[in-house]
């Protein structure tokens, strides 16, 4: 798929949609939709912060300084100089690219599901307090607003609202103690899984890929004090993640790196994602999991109400968070295809367990849209990516599964996962 999808080499950094969306599929006859229910993260942003940039930077210079870059290499060097340039005074923040990705993602709610809005009603739309998250929930809701302008919005991003948006950080102690936070990040800075993946990248050879930008690889790394795979997929990384505000491009890229030099760096990456962020089968990533509850809980609560009639006026509950949530909350509710296994001495078969870069690009969403018919009877599909995902439950109309049955199934994952990360009372 990489081969075909540039824009999936490095989870995580990728672009949104990740690839074409396709086309959404029919209701059951006579079922309409009637409220919403959306967990997403922010859009393509800056780097959080210039260091690696910089860094990249103060080689490429000494390189180029050394008559050692090729005009390929003087090209990177540029696109690298315009990165961390753009970069200052912008760290985290929302590129344009974000914004615009956030904005056509509301549209396209507002078009797919007319019945929901075209009433009016109310949109609350919570954020985690970082501005990035603010400014995709603005550019989302302004597109509905501008499609449905009788809807009014309820925006808030308070204390209480981040043991929703941001539930490890923000944490509930009596879920997610001190100590658990601090194994977990013992585990993810040195882990063994950290020490195998380097071994791993040891072993690699990119010095096809190092030749293109230098006259001399030999010279160039006992310059740079660098390893050619190591440096080749950093280098990678900060001009792929550099698409995210629009400088350089991929047809570059494609310049310097083979398909299977990309394919080489998905699984590098990839299997950092699973160990790190989140998969099955081992404590730490099970408790990240668990501590979802009250994200998981938020969403059956509204939509209990909303099947109930008893939300009011309000026709959809928008969230707008991390990727350090988003991964873990997808990966608890078990959806098909979304299930990563934990495998802390098999990049190939970690990475390869589940595809990271469909789950979590950048504006990544997750959405359950609730119908109902004339009998009253409701069922609920589910959008990840704007793509119809399915569930291990035994449907004749999956996607689309009966709100009792989805809501039964979640509560039974949430025990699970209470009870293998010993949460369970």
């Amino acid at each position: 798929m990489i081969e075909r999808y540039h824009n999936l080499t490095i989870p995580t950094y990728s672009t949104y949609p990740p690839i074409p969306l396709g086309e959404v599929a029919d209701a059951p006859r006579g079922y309409e939709p009637f409220y919403i229910s959306h967990f997403g993260r922010h859009g393509s942003r800056y780097e959080l912060g210039s260091k690696a940039q910089k860094r990249l930077l103060v080689t490429l210079e000494k390189a180029d300084s050394l008559n050692l870059l090729t005009d390929v290499g003087k090209q990177a060097l540029g696109y690298v100089r315009e990165a961390y340039n753009k970069q200052q005074g912008n760290n985290g923040q929302l590129s344009a690219l974000g914004a615009k990705q956030l904005r056509e993602m509301g549209a396209r709610t507002a078009q797919n599901f007319p019945e929901v809005f075209q009433n009016g009603g109310v949109i609350n739309a919570r954020s985690s307090d970082r501005q990035r998250c603010k400014d995709s929930r603005e550019n989302f809701v302004k597109s509905l607003c501008e499609a449905y302008p009788t809807l009014k919005v309820e925006n808030s991003s308070t204390e209480q609202d981040m043991l929703i948006m941001r539930p490890l950080e923000r944490r509930d102690k009596s879920l997610y103690t001190e100590e658990m936070a601090d194994a977990h990040r013992t585990h993810a800075r040195r882990g063994e899984w950290r020490k195998f993946r380097k071994e791993w990248g040891d072993e690699q050879d990119f010095t096809s890929a190092l030749r293109v930008i230098t006259h001399s690889p030999e010279q160039f790394l006992a310059a740079t004090k660098s390893h050619s795979f190591h440096f080749m997929h950093r280098l990678f990384s900060i001009l792929h993640f550099a698409l995210n505000f629009e400088v350089g491009s991929d047809e570059f890229l494609s310049q310097i790196y083979t398909d299977e030099q990309r394919y080489t760096m998905y699984l590098f990456s990839s299997f950092a994602n699973v160990c790190y962020y989140g998969s099955e089968g081992h404590p730490y990533m099970d408790l990240r999991q668990a501590c979802m509850r009250p994200l998981i809980e938020d969403i059956i609560s509204y939509g209990d109400k909303a099947v109930k009639g008893e939300n009011g006026d309000t026709v959809a509950h928008l969230r707008f968070s991390h990727d350090t949530y988003f991964i873990p909350l997808v990966i608890a509710l078990g959806y098909d295809g979304y299930n990563p296994k934990y495998m802390e001495r098999d990049i190939v078969g970690a990475a390869t367990s589940v595809n990271y870069s469909m789950m979590i690009p950048m504006g990544a969403s997750f959405q359950m849209v609730f119908y109902r018919n004339r009998r009253g009877n409701v069922l609920v599909r589910t959008l990840i990516n704007e793509q119809d995902a399915t569930l291990p439950i035994k449907s004749s109309t999956a996607p689309f599964y009966r709100w009792k049955e989805l809501r039964e199934y979640f509560q039974k994952r949430m025990a699970e996962l209470d009870k293998v990360s010993g949460l369970a009372k």
